[in-house]
């Protein structure tokens, strides 16, 4: 803790807020334990949002699905003071919107779904996570598997090419 200046002094002293926010905890989420949600409440008027917090692996990826009644949804997923790490509004009023979010190597996803227009006061929301995808490396070799048929010798050429798609001489 610091004051204006950016010090810490002896004699200085500090207001500190301490203040409960209203989230639902969803618990953990896996592969096997996702969570469906149907009538969310959302308090009326124009930025209502309702705050949620779930764990999970870290590593798996969450995906939080919001579908509104009568109102243009935008979940947002949060950091630790609650700032903005991502968001989706793609749809409009009625439409469902979907974020998928790895799980940090904390273990847990905050996020919330706040109204940006219309006048419903309920959501259904779906969360689910999927594990990661594991990769097995092994060495070994493969045949060369020739996809040119007879009389179709390509020749790379030893230019670079800024095109995506770069040509064969």
């Amino acid at each position: 803790v610091t004051d204006a200046g950016g010090v810490a002094n002896g004699g200085d002293s500090y207001d500190l807020s301490v203040a409960e926010r209203d989230f639902t905890d969803l618990g953990a989420i896996d592969e096997s334990n996702p969570t469906s949600l149907d009538g969310e409440p959302l308090a009326a008027g124009a930025g209502a949002q309702a705050l949620y917090f779930v764990r999970g692996e870290p590593g798996y990826t969450m995906t939080i699905t919001a579908t509104p009644t009568g109102f243009n949804a935008r979940p947002t997923t949060l950091g630790r003071t609650e700032n903005v790490l991502s968001t989706v509004n793609a749809g409009g009023p009625d439409q469902p919107e979907t974020l998928d979010v790895p799980v940090s190597s904390d273990g847990w996803v905050a996020f919330r779904v706040t109204r940006t227009a219309g006048t419903g006061t309920a959501f259904d929301l779906d969360v689910s996570a999927t594990p990661p995808v594991l990769y097995d490396i092994t060495s070994g070799s493969l045949n060369y598997a020739d996809i040119c048929g007879p009389g179709q010798d390509i020749t790379p050429s030893n230019q670079v090419s800024s095109s995506p798609d770069p040509t064969f001489d």
